[in-house]
């Protein structure tokens, strides 16, 4: 089996398609309005205004956010855009925490939609908007209920990573192979750009515990949040997953840093023993993580 075959075996692709209406305009009055009395010329600043309060999108927004972070925390960079690799071991995991995530977008968008369409039926919440914006107001901006549901979306899409084998062309058996072989080189080496991620998301999250718990030992009043050891354990779990079955290297590292995690955030914070054996196993393994970006 070569390289890029294992590969694909052992990971795939996945992209996140998420769209939602934001219920910002361009008023393209006020922006007249606005250049005239600046004497500036066109083009030089534009009025976008915001036709409902922020807070009526707001439940939908924090799902948005969290499906992002998720999809990016649990995945790899790959050059295809819009695509990040997925590997195999995280692929239930990403699965139902995407699947717990769209379940709650999409109860914030029914939410959002009837309270929508009660505010365009009713006069006098109506009337709010109305208030709110003032002189911006327009009612020709406001899309129906129905309209406004199509312009929300959420979906994930895996697709196999391509291997040389699967291109075919009526070339020459000599050119075709050629082509081949450069598909199959380039998606190793893509592979291993993703993978080199996994090792500097680690380095950087080790810097991190590091550097707060230095500045504890330097100044008694340095905060120690209690997400310190949580976020870093959520990590190493992530990248244990990605680990599985392609990467040996990265599992053993993830087991190094566990030692970090042994005790919570609040004896690290009040206990300077073991602050400082932590610091010092931070180091290790940021010197042995540093030979592997």
């Amino acid at each position: 089996m070569t390289q890029a075959q294992d590969i694909r075996n052992t990971m795939m692709l996945v992209s996140l398609n998420v769209r939602q209406w934001t219920a910002n305009k361009l008023d393209k009055v006020a922006t007249d309005e606005l250049l005239k009395e600046k004497d500036a010329e066109a083009g030089a600043a534009r009025v976008r205004k915001t036709i409902l309060p922020k807070s009526a999108l707001a439940d939908i927004n924090r799902w948005v956010g969290e499906a992002r972070h998720t999809h990016s925390n649990n995945t790899l960079p790959w050059s295809d855009r819009g695509y990040r690799v997925l590997p195999v071991g995280n692929y239930l995991e990403y699965h139902h925490k995407m699947d717990t995530i769209k379940e709650g977008f999409d109860k914030a968008v029914e939410k959002f939609l009837t309270l929508y369409d009660d505010i365009l039926t009713n006069p006098v919440k109506f009337a709010l908007l109305q208030e709110r914006l003032g002189g911006l107001y327009n009612a020709q901006e406001y899309p129906s209920a129905a309209e406004v549901a199509g312009k929300f979306h959420f979906s994930t899409h895996v697709m196999p990573i391509a291997q040389g084998q699967d291109f075919r062309c009526d070339l020459s058996n000599a050119e075709i192979q050629r082509i081949q072989a450069d598909i199959d080189e380039r998606v190793v080496a893509a592979t291993q750009e993703a993978y080199k991620a996994t090792f500097e998301r680690l380095y950087e999250a080790v810097t991190h515990m590091a550097t707060t718990l230095t500045k504890k030992n330097d100044n008694s009043k340095a905060p120690v949040h209690e997400s310190l050891v949580p976020n870093m354990q959520e990590l190493l779990d992530v990248l244990d997953r990605m680990a599985v079955g392609h990467d040996p290297e990265l599992a053993n590292m993830v087991n190094k840093a566990r030692f970090l995690t042994r005790f919570p955030s609040d004896v690290l914070k009040e206990q300077s023993t073991v602050r400082n054996e932590t610091i010092k196993a931070a180091n290790d393994i940021k010197e042995k993580l540093t030979a592997l970006i």
